[in-house]
């Protein structure tokens, strides 16, 4: 699997290569969403808005599931009119990696292979470009799997070569490297916040990383610190209602 969501009914979504799996508290306890399809949803992130609405990302575009809906919407690339008629409109295919929504507005970040970082218009249906500017200090972005904010609105790019980072006031992505928040070029599969205390969880190929945003300081976990971790490559990491 990829990644698990609850949504505000407690109900469980897990994303797998061959779309997702819905698990409720009933009779049929296990459900296949996105599954008989001609080719195959392999999914990767979810998100609930303040809607109630499901969003999935996946390799065959965007999909929705309208809470109050009759079934799910895929969203895969702008029309050709959008395309010619809105000047920040992503004029190619997209296939979205990572979901985070912007809270207080319409959009939901997208990040992927192609673009980067992307905006999606839930209001128009429409993906956006940012056009940001970029200091990657002589390297490309292997991908961004994984986006998370801090407390002071600071986007956190969990990307397949180290961590990035993105500020919407300055509107500028950065790539760490030889600085605070450098943890080599290590995939990084997911990123959660502390609720409690803002503190970043990075869950990667190399083990857990506990990232301080404001003192800039990084405790690393694996096999061979104190506390250790049974393994180094973590798929997923989150916080319980009991701050564990």
């Amino acid at each position: 699997y990829n990644s698990i969501f609850i949504d505000e009914h407690n109900i469980i979504w897990i994303a797998t290569n061959k779309g997702l799996i819905k698990v409720e508290e009933r009779p049929v306890l296990f459900t296949k969403e996105l599954y008989n399809f001609p080719s195959r949803v392999s999914t990767r992130r979810m998100l609930e808005d303040e809607n109630g609405d499901i969003y999935v990302s996946s390799y065959v575009g965007l999909w929705r599931l309208p809470k109050q809906g009759s079934g799910w919407e895929n969203y895969t690339r702008n029309t050709e009119e959008v395309n010619r008629s809105y000047g920040a409109a992503f004029r190619f295919n997209v296939m979205p990696l990572a979901l985070l929504q912007d809270s207080g507005t319409n959009y939901i970040y997208i990040g992927f292979d192609a673009e980067k970082l992307l905006r999606f218009d839930k209001k128009k249906k429409i993906f956006e470009s940012i056009g940001y500017t970029s200091d990657l200090k002589g390297n490309r972005i292997d991908g961004i799997y994984s986006i998370m904010n801090d407390r002071n609105g600071t986007l956190w790019l969990g990307c397949g070569n180290g961590l990035g980072s993105y500020d919407p006031v300055a509107n500028k992505l950065v790539l760490h490297r030889k600085d605070a928040f450098d943890i080599g070029n290590v995939r990084i599969r997911y990123i959660t916040t502390d609720t409690h205390k803002n503190l970043l969880y990075v869950a990667a190929v190399t083990g857990l990383y506990i990232i301080d945003p404001l003192k800039g300081h990084i405790t690393h976990l694996n096999t061979s610190t104190k506390p250790g971790l049974t393994g180094n490559d973590i798929l997923f990491v989150e916080e319980d209602d009991k701050g564990y």
